[in-house]
């Protein structure tokens, strides 16, 4: 029919019917309706209705003037909408829409009045059209299928079906869709069938059945180029969606299927390809690499393999699955690579699209393995970046990127430290780009290499001096002109330098002299004797850069004061104080810089510390004056210095030593001033204090704590600490009714500051005054009134050492225990002492005595108890020199539980060996009768004489000596034999004047450990013994006397050390066994131990088997043993 055009109106018609018109707006009449509707009626009142066309022309006619009325409708609408926008109206427009309700209720009554009349199935359709565009779907819908079911010869069945399809397909009804598109499929020739094809295609997709549309999107393809433009635009769709069903598959496993069914296809390929790059752009990359392993293995032969290998190289970076990529891009090189096999196949002509390919990726592997060779110190990996870019040069010697690809090769070298090689290529580099800078960097990274062939191999040392000649004999002409040579000269001076030719780099170096950059020659001048080791040349060197810059140039001012801080610390090396000093006081004149910042006038770290340094040397060499300009200058220029505190507090140390305690307590003091810390200043203060109460300047202490304990500098502590210390130091100065008020003070502000420690050190300080008073005090009469006084007292000492024990003050424990059983002790003692009455009849005087002796008994239970505590304390604490005190007492008290003997027997000095051979006396003794009167005959002689027993002889054999020579060994002899004859202040007179000449021998420390041990000083001899434990001594006598001396000094470990030790060398001595487990027992109260060492001493049967059996029975009791 002519009308059939009324079936394919534009879509717009659709888009526009879908909008409203603004609420204000009166669109015009659609003129076209009115005829239409005129038509309608007569046909209804029976009228000249004989055939519908016209009504269908009229139709028409509307159904364009209501397109045009939309369109004009729509206009306005977004211009009225921008005007909205722009705030210029305030109410919204209305979305223009059109309106066919009066067409469509004509076309109702006409079909309804003549149902069978000829042409009623063009009417439904109009009807159905119309409902179509007025959005209403369901009535659409209706009219539309039965039409289907009325007219299926009818020439609009396949347009029907296919907007019926379209109804149901916007409406999610898939399978209602299919079904009507299958219907346009039953009719191949019809005009529908590509589009229903394609929408049966997209009703599959809908429904995830992916197989199904991809047939369907496959059969639109294949028509491609048979069916006109319009299918043709359908099949390049139909392909892009083939690709997008494939990418919805649920698995890998579906898309492989897939891929199956279209391999055939000529597009197949292109599919999997898009696919891929599909995933890759959702960042789907694990199914991109499935789909690339797909077409790897479907169509392993594809042109394309080579793009595609190295797409999914990137996939896998993207996933940092680098080695993974790696060996893809290493795979392509392998196969398609210029030289390859398969290259030659696929590409008989070459490829430059596949050239361009390996050159991108043989560059990344060589890049990349370079990298890893870099960072991971990888050899292997840098052997293979080499192997790439030797590669590429191969394959690609005219590639854009050739000189470069040399340069990196050159790096990959060096880093790989295959200097040989790297020095060569940099070499070529320097010629490939003559007179470039690219030459002038690699002319410099082959003076590099050179320099460390050189410092790998010492026999390659000629062979790189004669390259950097080379080199720079090369660039002096092709880089005459240019602004790096000057650069490349003093890095070759540099690796000359390094390679220990001076002469050569001075050489090469000093015509710059001349140059516009005369100060950085001289610095470079400086800098190659410093590397001779030459740094008062060096100073010079520098001296002239400083001048060329008119004593501008800042860095070589620094590096003077460096080198002059060098120069001080070699003249400390060889004992050059004075010169040293000189230098350091040059480095404080050089370091600040020109011009100096404002406020800062000290010149940086460098110089404060050479300040200190010289002030070091001043106190070492006892110049105050010195000493105190240092200290004035640090003040000016650097007054919070670090270092001021720090000196003053050395100096004070110093001074200390030099026997100076006035002078070191006032540095200290001056030390406190320096310090921001306010607990430090407090300490300082104290340590001034320490220095005076040491040296016994009682004065001055009391004057210095006076003045700060009662300002704010000290904190409560503080002060507590301080009045402590006063307190004790007034008592030690016989103030004491002073010294206790001060003590008193010190306690009360220790408990205010909560320092218990304190508080009971001070308590303790008390105690001790106390004690001595009580022990003094003896019970007169009338008894009842001292005997409660003495009682009373005891009780407050008591008190005082129990809050120490109380408070565990460490260092006091072991002290406060042994004072309070000399107090029950004492206690005791006045008990029994006391004065009796006189008027007593002798029976009265017995009573008398034993109620006396009855009430001292539990003292002395009492002393006891304190003297085993203390003994625990000083095993527990350290309380060492308290353990033999607490023995004493205790084997007087109760000596069958604590007294024990040693079996140290008796202790003689040692003679210093000479070494003479027989005979020897007749040929000293005939050298000096010939005038031959040296010392050392003389000492030979005393060691003769001492061998024959002539000890009168030997003395004075070691006299002569002495006179002559005053050797050590004479001395230490001569002390011995006065020493045996009982001598001793004789024998330490020469004991001490050996000691000024060899300090630590060991001979001479051992005899005055003995000295010291005969004289009860233990602490003394084990102090000497200690310094004489080097020697192997033959004398059976020297380690026991060495462990008795430890032993009765406190340091328990050390004597069962040596005691251990002997055991081992003699293990069938008993003594030994009886002498560690009297350690044991008494000094480290470990029961176990001892009980194992006398029962070892009873098995082997000492001498003393049946004593110590009894002390097993007593350790046994005491560790609660059977």
């Amino acid at each position: 029919m002519r009308y059939k055009g009324l079936l394919l109106l534009p879509l717009m018609l659709f888009i526009y019917s879908c909008q409203t018109m603004p609420s204000k707006f009166q669109p015009r009449e659609n003129k076209s309706m009115a005829e239409a509707e005129e038509y309608i009626n007569m046909a209804l009142r029976g009228k000249d209705f004989s055939t519908i066309d016209t009504l269908l022309m009229l139709t028409e006619e509307y159904f364009k003037e209501s397109s045009e009325i939309l369109k004009e409708e729509t206009a306005r609408y977004e211009n009225e909408l921008g005007l909205y926008r722009g705030g210029k109206i305030k109410q919204e427009p209305a979305v223009p829409k059109a309106d066919h309700a009066r067409i469509i209720n004509g076309y109702k009554a006409i079909i309804q009045k003549y149902p069978n009349k000829p042409g009623m199935s063009s009417a439904l359709y109009v009807l159905g059209y119309a409902l179509y565009e007025q959005g209403e779907l369901e009535q659409a819908l209706k009219v539309f299928e039965g039409f289907t079911e009325r007219y299926k010869e009818s020439p609009y069945y396949t347009e029907v079906n296919f907007r019926l399809g379209e109804i149901y397909f916007d409406t999610s009804q898939f399978r209602d869709a299919i079904n009507a598109y299958q219907r346009i499929l039953d009719r191949p020739d019809s005009i529908f069938y590509e589009k229903a094809l394609y929408k049966s295609g997209w009703a599959y997709y809908k429904m995830d059945d992916y197989t199904g549309a991809i047939d369907l999107f496959s059969r639109i393809v294949d028509m491609k180029g048979r069916s006109g433009e319009a299918a043709d635009s359908l099949a390049g769709e139909s392909f892009h969606n083939i690709v997008r069903s494939m990418s919805r598959m649920k698995s890998v496993r579906d898309i492989e299927d897939a891929a199956a069914v279209i391999k055939l296809k000529s597009y197949a390929p292109d599919a999997l390809l898009e696919l891929v790059r599909l995933f890759v752009q959702e960042t789907r990359y694990e199914e991109a690499i499935s789909t690339y392993n797909i077409f790897k293995a479907l169509f392993p032969d594809d042109a394309d393999l080579p793009m595609l290998y190295k797409e999914m190289a990137g996939v896998h970076e993207k996933l940092s699955n680098n080695e993974e990529a790696l060996t893809i891009k290493e795979l392509i090189v392998a196969n398609y690579n210029p030289t390859a096999k398969l290259y030659a196949e696929k590409y008989p002509n070459g490829s430059k699209e596949v050239d361009r390919i390996i050159a991108e990726t043989l560059l990344d592997i060589s890049k990349e393995y370079h990298r890893k060779g870099r960072e991971k110190n990888d050899s292997g990996a840098s052997k293979k970046a080499v192997k790439g870019y030797e590669q590429y040069l191969y394959y690609f010697p005219n590639s854009a990127d050739y000189k470069d690809v040399n340069i990196l090769l050159a790096e990959t070298l060096f880093d790989a430290k295959e200097y040989a090689d790297a020095a060569v290529k940099y070499e070529y580099i320097m010629r490939l780009y003559k007179g470039r800078p690219q030459g002038e960097k690699a002319a410099y990274a082959a003076l590099l290499a050179y320099e460390l062939i050189a410092a790998q191999d010492v026999k390659k040392m000629e062979m790189s001096a004669a390259a950097v000649k080379r080199i720079v004999d090369y660039c002096k002409i092709e880089f005459s002109g240019s602004a790096g040579l000057e650069n490349l000269i003093y890095k070759a001076a540099d690796v000359y330098a390094r390679l220990g030719y001076y002469r050569e780099a001075k050489d090469i170096v000093s015509p710059l002299f001349k140059g516009s950059s005369q100060s950085y020659a001289y610095k470079k001048m400086g800098e190659i004797y410093i590397a001779e080791k030459d740094t008062m040349s060096a100073i010079d060197a520098y001296a002239s850069a400083l001048k060329a810059s008119n004593d501008k140039d800042n860095e070589a001012r620094t590096r003077l004061a460096q080198l002059h801080y060098m120069a001080a610390v070699d003249y400390i090396k060889q004992g050059k104080s004075k010169e040293a000093a000189e230098h350091y006081l040059k480095v404080f004149s050089f370091a600040s810089p020109y011009p100096p910042p404002e406020g800062d006038k000290g010149g940086g770290d460098i110089a404060e510390r050479s300040l200190v340094n010289v002030g070091q040397i001043y106190i070492q060499s006892g110049d105050t004056a010195g000493f105190k300009t240092v200290i004035g200058l640090i003040k000016e220029y650097y007054p919070h210095s670090k270092w001021t505190k720090a000196l003053l507090v050395e100096a004070g140390k110093k001074m200390e030593q030099n026997s100076s305690p006035a002078e070191s307590a006032l540095l200290f003091e001056e030390a406190a001033k320096f310090s921001q810390d306010k607990q430090e200043s407090q300490q300082l203060i104290l340590a001034a204090a320490g220095v005076l109460e040491r040296s016994k300047e009682y004065d001055r202490l009391e004057a210095l704590l006076i003045k700060y304990s009662s300002s704010n500098e000290f904190s409560l502590q503080g002060k507590a600490e301080a009045l402590y210390i006063l307190g004790s130091a007034q008592i030690a100065s016989g103030k004491n009714k002073a010294g206790k008020e001060t003590l008193t003070a010190a306690l009360k502000t220790a408990k205010l500051a909560g320092n218990e420690p304190y508080a009971a050190r001070a308590r303790f300080k008390l105690a001790e005054e106390k004690t001595d008073v009580f022990l003094k005090q003896p019970i007169e009469q009338p008894f009842e009134k001292s005997l409660k006084a003495k009682e009373s007292l005891m009780k407050e000492i008591l008190d005082d050492y129990k809050y120490v024990i109380t408070n565990k003050v460490a260092e006091l424990l072991p002290e406060s225990f042994y004072r309070m059983g000399l107090v029950f002790e004492g206690f005791r003692d006045a008990l029994l002492s006391s004065e009796r009455p006189a008027d007593l009849s002798k029976k009265e005087l017995e009573d008398y005595n034993f109620l006396l002796e009855e009430k001292a008994y539990p003292l002395e239970e009492q002393a006891v108890k304190a003297y085993e505590a203390g003994l625990t304390a000083s095993v527990e604490y350290g309380g060492n020199e308290l353990i033999q005190k607490d023995i004493v007492r205790l084997s007087v008290l109760r000596p069958a539980a604590y007294k024990r003997e040693f079996d140290s027997g008796g202790l003689v000095p040692l003679f210093m060996p000479h070494g003479l051979k027989g005979g020897a006396k007749k040929e000293l003794l005939e050298s000096l009768k010939s005038g031959r009167q040296t010392p050392e005959i003389y000492e030979a002689l005393g060691a003769v004489f001492i061998e024959e027993g002539s000890l009168a002889s030997a003395a004075e054999a070691y006299k002569n000596a002495i006179m002559i020579g005053g050797l050590a060994r004479s001395m230490i002899n001569i002390g011995g034999i006065y020493q045996i004859q009982g001598k001793e202040e004789l024998a330490l007179k020469y004991y001490k004047d050996a000691e000024a000449i060899e300090p630590l021998n060991p001979y001479l420390n051992y005899n005055l450990g003995v000295l010291l041990l005969n004289k009860t000083d233990v602490k003394g001899a084990a102090a000497r013994f200690k310094k004489a434990a080097g020697l192997n001594y033959k004398n059976g006598n020297v380690n026991p006397a060495m462990a008795k001396a430890f032993l009765l000094s406190g340091e328990v470990d050390e004597a069962i050390n040596i005691y251990r030790r002997m055991a081992e060398e003699r293990p069938e001595e008993a003594s030994l066994h009886k002498e560690i487990g009297i350690a044991y027992e008494l000094y480290k109260k470990d029961y176990k131990e001892a009980l194992k060492h006398y029962g070892k001493y009873v098995t082997l049967d000492g001498k003393d088997s049946e004593k110590v059996k009894n002390w097993i029975e007593v350790v046994k009791a005491r560790a609660g043993v059977n």
